[in-house]
């Protein structure tokens, strides 16, 4: 029998959502179980510890990212010892689908997720909006979002036209509206970049008071990265699920971007567009002083022309 174990070591990349689905329900492992929710949905539920961490990712995510084709889920919850329940989509959808609203049904009355301790629903953009909107499963639960959607409701959220197909679906029904959702959360922190018009238009909406929202400006689309890439991501997990003030794992966060190269190419963009050399000579500088890139030698060289 293959366990769990060995699960997490497999190459699941390359492999199309169907086939990726059907090469982990083949695995025999009594601790893991594969949920086929119609055909476009799935849930994965491992079974390893008295926390749980339930999150949301596309299948076209997970086989982009450096993973191996494994659910972030499975390695934050393998780092920490817990149970992971990983909700995955063939591709990004928001999860508004009447098999998974079911399934959380089942959730519920089955009582499934009151045989954990602790609850902790994690997503970021679109599958944040999932976590949050399903976290209403779980009472007292703790909630993780970065950039997360509030609603793509065209009478709530009309002014977002990042998502024009998306919007064609049912955010007015069960689950639906984000933020009333984490209501009967223990506490949500919301991470976001204020520079993104959008992102800051649906983090207003999350104004509850069990809700703490931090600001991490020009990072929109490598905040999850950079807590990977910089080991951050699991501190911060686990001080948001024992309860803690997770503001130090966010500090450290802000202090690490320095040390994250995209961080400054995004800069060097943002002040090139806004035709600042004097800004752009800046950003330079101080990625030249971490980073040996060419890229930033050439672009200071150039500046230094004018």
């Amino acid at each position: 029998m293959r366990d769990t174990g060995s699960m997490l070591q497999e190459n699941f990349s390359d492999l199309s959502f169907d086939e990726w689905l059907e090469t982990i329900n083949t695995y025999e492992d009594e601790n893991c179980t594969v949920d086929f929710l119609g055909p476009d949905h799935a849930a994965i539920m491992q079974e390893s510890g008295k926390n749980l961490i339930v999150h949301f990712e596309n299948h076209q995510d997970i086989n982009a990212n450096w993973r191996g084709g494994r659910p972030l889920g499975w390695q934050l919850a393998s780092e920490a010892g817990w149970s992971s329940l990983s909700l995955v989509s063939r591709e990004r959808s928001w999860f508004r689908d009447p098999y998974v609203y079911a399934y959380f049904d089942r959730l519920i009355d089955d009582g499934i997720l009151d045989n954990f301790e602790n609850v902790v629903f994690y997503g970021k953009d679109a599958a944040a909006y999932s976590a949050a909107a399903y976290s209403v499963s779980a009472p007292m639960c703790r909630v993780l979002l970065i950039s997360p959607q509030a609603t793509l409701d065209p009478e709530r959220a009309g002014w977002d036209k990042r998502f024009v197909k998306q919007r064609r679906q049912d955010f007015t029904s069960r689950f639906g509206y984000a933020p009333d959702m984490l209501a009967s959360a223990e506490a949500a922190t919301i991470i976001y970049d204020p520079k993104v018009p959008e992102e800051a238009m649906h983090v207003s909406l999350f104004h509850a008071d069990n809700t703490k929202i931090y600001r991490m400006p020009f990072l929109s689309g490598h905040i999850e990265k950079i807590f990977l890439s910089q080991n951050l991501f699991k501190d911060v997990i686990l001080r948001i699920n024992d309860g803690e003030n997770a503001t130090k794992g966010f500090v450290d966060l802000l202090r690490r971007r320095r040390k994250y190269v995209n961080y400054y190419r995004i800069l060097l963009s943002t002040t090139d567009s806004m035709r600042r050399p004097y800004l752009s000579k800046l950003v330079c500088r101080a990625a030249l002083k971490v980073f040996r890139k060419p890229r930033f030698r050439k672009r200071l060289s150039e500046l230094e022309t004018l």
